[in-house]
């Protein structure tokens, strides 16, 4: 038995925080602000070979930094469990 459900979300999330504050206001100069997190991007996926349940979980997007430097970054996370007869 082979069953598989995939799932990809991509989102924009502009996310102020309050201690962005003062970063924001050393730029007074642009008035084009950044968002945090740039573009995040979501992966499931559920496969069943087997009796065997397979689950992959990923993340991944870019992080703004302090310096205008951007921070990629991805998490990925694997089950793997067995169904009951």
């Amino acid at each position: 038995m082979t069953f598989r459900i995939s799932l990809l979300i991509v989102t924009l999330r502009q996310n102020r925080k309050p201690y962005l504050r003062k970063l924001r206001q050393r730029k007074r100069d642009s008035p084009e602000e950044s968002p945090l997190f740039r573009v995040i991007q979501y992966f499931f996926m559920l496969e069943i070979i087997e009796n065997v349940v397979i689950i992959d979980f990923l993340i991944s997007g870019t992080l703004l930094a302090k310096a205008n430097c951007q921070l990629y970054f991805s998490f990925s996370l694997q089950l793997i469990t067995p169904l009951k007869p």
